[in-house]
């Protein structure tokens, strides 16, 4: 776990998810309109979910290739 500390696809990921969050929760209750709200609130949770799921994939992606590099030597 050490090692996700350190990557970047682990920070960005993260960083993702905080500024759809704040998008979510902040945009959604400074706007006027309510229209702008729910714009508001599911561009933050999609902006979240994308990040989790890039993450997500790309991790998966590496682990099958390292799995395969170990099988094969």
């Amino acid at each position: 776990m050490s090692s996700k500390w350190q990557s970047r696809k682990f920070w960005e990921s993260l960083i993702g998810i905080v500024i759809g969050l704040i998008t979510t929760v902040g945009g959604g209750l400074a706007a006027t309109e309510t229209v702008v709200q729910i714009v508001t609130v599911v561009t933050g949770a999609t902006l979240s979910v994308a990040c989790i799921l890039g993450y997500l994939i790309s991790e998966t992606k590496i682990d099958v290739e390292r799995e395969m590099n170990n099988k094969t030597t």
